[in-house]
């Protein structure tokens, strides 16, 4: 993801999580939709990059619990089959 956002804000130093966004976002916008960063946001319902920051911020999150989930859901199989052949039953 932050390949990505580095690719779309093109050359930058240092600057804020916010801008680098909003910056990203605006180039996007308008090479790829030719529309203006506001119109871009205004179709992603967001009014401001802290926004866009925090829907990235929350899909990332659910993304975060999912893999974790998953990875829970992996290990109780694993420890039940495991179970399951220490009784002699093969699964």
């Amino acid at each position: 993801m932050r390949a990505f956002l580095f690719h779309l804000a093109g050359n930058v130093e240092h600057c804020s999580v916010a801008s680098l966004l909003y910056r990203a976002v605006t180039h996007y916008s308008l090479r790829e939709h030719k529309i203006s960063y506001h119109e871009f946001a205004k179709d992603l319902k967001v009014e401001s990059p802290d926004e866009l920051r925090m829907q990235l911020t929350l899909s990332d999150a659910k993304r975060r619990n999912l893999q974790q989930d998953l990875y829970e859901a992996r290990y109780e199989l694993r420890q039940a089959r495991e179970r399951l052949k220490s009784l002699g039953v093969e699964g």
